[in-house]
């Protein structure tokens, strides 16, 4: 609802990942290989057709089975996460220019989508959580988009109602926020020194190549 009026959106939205960043709603148009960005202010529309997205029951992200797409802001900007089809299984990460809607960078990585609860994205770093539903589970996987490397990680993480359906981050605020049956809860975050508190120029952009392809193994 806008100045007191409703509004209809162009095509419905999947799913519950959508995100709201700097005045404009982010979604996935329903069954459809494409992003969508709505400007709350001026009720226009951008687009962006994402390359590989399959919107089929079998290309689900995570064992929830909500979003073909998840979206995730962090003080890089805009993300959108995404599998590729069931015969490959990897994750794909696509760095979005929030107003022009233009892919800046991808990265395909070879680990399946299916086994996690979640991702979420904070300072350029990729982490997966392990379940949604067990109370108590781990966050066993972090990979850092712009330096290409595997941290080493194995961190604690409750799902005190045992449904969470939505992990994001608060650049902001600096906090994780979920939905956990219903409930809305933070997370506050204490970081370490390695290197997240440097500028975009000290610790460099990825290849301006289109595409990095990441290959890793994950060690227990």
């Amino acid at each position: 609802m806008l100045n007191g009026k409703p509004t209809n959106l162009s095509g419905n939205f999947q799913g519950n990942a959508h995100v709201v960043y700097n005045g404009s709603f982010y979604y996935n148009e329903r069954d459809k290989p494409r992003m969508l960005r709505f400007d709350l202010k001026s009720e226009s529309y951008r687009q962006l057709d994402v390359p590989l997205l399959v919107t089929n029951n079998s290309n689900y992200l995570y064992t929830t089975e909500n979003n073909y797409m998840d979206f995730s802001v962090d003080d890089n900007g805009l993300w959108a996460l995404y599998g590729l089809s069931s015969d490959n299984n990897n994750t794909v990460v696509m760095k979005v220019d929030a107003y022009t809607m233009k892919i800046q960078y991808m990265w395909n990585i070879s680990i399946d989508h299916h086994i996690f609860g979640e991702m979420f994205i904070v300072c350029g770093v990729l982490y997966a959580v392990d379940s949604v539903k067990e109370k108590n589970t781990k966050i066993r996987f972090a990979l850092d988009l712009y330096k290409n490397i595997l941290l080493d990680v194995n961190l604690p993480f409750t799902n005190p109602f045992g449904k969470t359906t939505m992990v994001g981050y608060n650049h902001r605020h600096k906090e994780l926020y979920t939905w956990d049956r219903g409930n809305q809860l933070t997370y506050p975050i204490r970081y370490h020194e390695i290197g997240y508190n440097l500028t975009k120029e000290e610790k460099g952009e990825p290849e301006a190549s289109a595409q990095v392809q990441t290959d890793f193994l994950i060690y227990h």
